[in-house]
């Protein structure tokens, strides 16, 4: 029987079936798995990571209706210091720490670390402790960090006193002079002026010139023990060694931490009249 040709379309079939048919469905097939492998590879979040971002975004802003105890988030130029200056070294030093963290892992650490803080009247927000973390962050431009509420004072109509009789307020200025009245205070820790006196304190104890002590604003009391007996100039380090070795001196007895070898009453510098 003689072979009949194939009509033309017959062979257009053909070439359609070949590559549009089973051709195009394998190779959807190889993309849907290298899509699939694709995924696979990618680092997705853990739940418990999740878990812990989900809460710190669950955070209230803090306000006059934030209770005691309670963990807030504030907008860091938003914090009000309760103390006149700080020591721009230990800023510095603690800006590059921080720069050096990714942003989910700088969140965790400002969530452990949280800005201990009193609820003023009208809502303001005062940090009582941690103004070089904060002024660091102004410093890496973050914006906002956590909080936690020791007080809220918001109805105090002695606001200050208050302030004053819990030790929460430092009123002598950056030359350790005073004391200054709390309402010259600024309004935001960026414009707190330079005392390299505590910054020098602030590096004495974590030499351990001195022990860590619960006292508030501790450092300061040492910078002020420091600064008529010495001058730091332009040897930084040269000074710490200086000042190490007048942290144990007889002179210091009574001071918080002091670790010299004298017995004496506990004792506070006040601001330098």
């Amino acid at each position: 029987m003689p072979r009949r040709k194939l009509p033309a379309r017959a062979s257009g079939t053909s070439l359609r079936w070949c590559c549009g048919g089973p051709w195009l469905l394998a190779l959807g097939l190889l993309a849907l798995t290298a899509v699939g492998c694709a995924g696979r590879g990618e680092q997705r979040p853990s739940p418990s990571a999740v878990h812990e971002k989900a809460e710190r975004l669950a955070e209230p802003i803090c306000s006059a209706a934030t209770e005691p105890g309670t963990a807030c988030r504030v907008r860091v130029r938003d914090l009000r210091p309760t103390q006149f200056a700080l020591g721009l070294r230990e800023v510095d030093q603690r800006a590059a720490r921080l720069a050096r963290l990714e942003p989910a892992a700088l969140d965790k650490y400002l969530a452990a670390n949280p800005e201990p803080v009193v609820i003023a009247p009208g809502g303001l927000v005062f940090m009582i402790d941690h103004h070089h973390l904060a002024r660091a962050l102004i410093q890496n431009g973050v914006a906002e960090t956590h909080a936690v509420v020791e007080a809220n004072l918001s109805r105090d109509a002695d606001f200050w006193s208050t302030m004053q009789s819990r030790g929460w307020v430092y009123l002598c200025d950056a030359s350790g002079r005073g004391p200054l009245r709390p309402d010259e205070l600024p309004d935001s820790v960026d414009q707190l002026p330079d005392d390299p006196y505590r910054s020098l304190a602030g590096e004495v104890g974590r030499r351990h010139g001195f022990e860590a002590s619960d006292t508030p604003f501790v450092e300061f009391f040492w910078a002020n023990f420091f600064r008529p007996r010495m001058t730091i100039g332009d040897d930084f380090a040269a000074a710490v060694e200086q000042a190490l070795a007048l942290a144990r001196s007889p002179a210091a007895c009574g001071l918080p931490g002091y670790r010299g070898p004298e017995r004496c009453a506990p004792r506070l510098p006040s601001c330098i009249s």
